[in-house]
């Protein structure tokens, strides 16, 4: 009777944490030798934010676009994205430290300019805006006319 009883517990036990480390689990990391794992490049962090992003989860896009500007801090679209998905979860402030970011990097990066314009508009910063919108108009006649839009609202 007692082995029954301790047989059920772990049995109970095992079930219980199948769900929660299934969960967790993710893809193996791909190795070089067989044995000693390769760390993810910047591009598959980057990559896998996006996946992230596009689910609207936008905390595990945040953690990997933060590991992917970790691993290459030279990549404004990096930086980019992590600006869209900290302005998506409502962090307008690290939203435009990334959006600056990108745009040190990448000066004529047209989609940062009008997404820093939305995350300044989110703030009340309307004249922060209207430079975003002024840059853009060179850049991108449509993507300026969109933020205007915004700003006319």
């Amino acid at each position: 009777m007692k082995t029954y009883r301790v047989l059920l517990f772990a049995l109970l036990m095992v079930t219980a944490l199948i769900p929660g480390i299934m969960a967790d689990e993710s893809p193996p990391m791909p190795t070089s030798s067989g044995s000693t794992p390769v760390a993810p490049s910047a591009q598959e962090h980057y990559n896998q934010g996006l996946q992230w992003q596009k689910d609207r989860q936008y905390a595990k896009a945040i953690e990997a676009y933060r590991q992917a500007v970790q691993l290459k801090p030279d990549f404004p679209e990096a930086y980019n994205n992590l600006g869209y998905t900290y302005r998506m979860a409502g962090d307008f402030d690290n939203a435009i430290a990334a959006y600056q970011e990108a745009l040190r990097l990448k000066p004529d990066f047209a989609e940062a300019h009008q997404y820093l314009g939305k995350a300044y508009l989110a703030k009340g910063m309307r004249q922060e805006a209207e430079e975003q919108y002024r840059i853009l108009r060179t850049l991108n006649p449509t993507m300026a006319a969109t933020l205007l839009e915004l700003m006319r609202k």
